[in-house]
């Protein structure tokens, strides 16, 4: 939820992602290939994670995907100030710098799934179905809505 208060349960084919990564052709590759892997997603993008807060906050969106290695804000806390502002936001990592100490570290703050640059894009795509999924059925669980 942002800092509006505006609560938006959308569904997962209309989902709103911000990509956000310190390296511009990273974001314009992952933002162009997940626009055309459905083109019902709005995919936003940073390069600026500081900027990509700033969004965060004023903005509903439905899943973060993010480097991990940036500055001067890096992925790890960027995802930890994107969950207080909403709790059910969906995060994925991306990195090219993946360590095993990032990786749990990433899980502990609630990443859905850690993904190594170069990434498959098909894989990614994939990702955000499922993150997307899940963050839907956790709302509703939430909301008292869902029934296994």
């Amino acid at each position: 939820m942002s800092a509006s208060g505006a609560e938006v349960l959308r569904s997962e084919e209309e989902a709103r992602i911000l990509v956000v990564d310190d390296e511009p052709e990273v974001v314009a590759l992952l933002a162009d290939s997940l626009r055309q892997a459905n083109p019902s997603w709005c995919v936003e993008t940073e390069t600026d994670p500081q900027q990509a807060l700033e969004r965060l906050a004023d903005e509903d969106f439905d899943c973060l995907i993010t480097d991990l290695v940036m500055s001067p804000v890096g992925g790890l806390r960027l995802a930890r100030e994107a969950r207080s502002l909403d709790e059910n936001l969906a995060l994925i990592a991306i990195t090219g710098r993946g360590t095993l100490e990032n990786s749990i570290e990433a899980m502990r703050v609630g990443f859905a799934d850690f993904l190594q640059k170069p990434f498959d894009l098909e894989e990614t795509s994939q990702a955000i179905s499922r993150t997307l999924r899940q963050r839907r059925q956790k709302e509703k669980r939430d909301k008292g809505e869902f029934r296994p």
